[in-house]
């Protein structure tokens, strides 16, 4: 079936394409060693990284020069890890509220 779907169109044309496919295909890299929160997050951060890699190709072009560089090679070099390690912890989900609880204190009644 790859094949014949390679007849058609070849991969790195559909990835060109469709940045989302792009993004999605790196899926694997958004949980590494940070567990469900942090690939939840990245699934919903096309759009903000997207535009990371479009202002970076805005800035080559005020520079003069020509745009060098896909959307695949930005992420490649698009650390997944440190950009969920700078958000504050209530959002990353290290809170410390599930294993130490409020605590109440019972006055006694003499």
């Amino acid at each position: 079936m790859v094949q014949q779907f390679s007849a058609f169109a070849s991969p790195q044309d559909i990835l060109a394409e469709s940045p989302r496919s792009t993004f999605f295909s790196f899926q694997d890299q958004f949980g590494q060693g940070g567990g469900p929160n942090q690939r939840r997050f990245f699934q919903n951060q096309f759009q903000d990284v997207f535009n990371q890699y479009l202002g970076g190709l805005g800035q080559q072009l005020r520079q003069g020069s020509i745009p060098q560089g896909t959307f695949e090679d930005f992420l490649g070099d698009f650390n997944f890890s440190g950009e969920f390690g700078r958000l504050p912890p209530s959002i990353r989900g290290a809170t410390t509220q599930r294993f130490a609880p409020p605590t109440r204190f019972l006055s006694p009644n003499f």
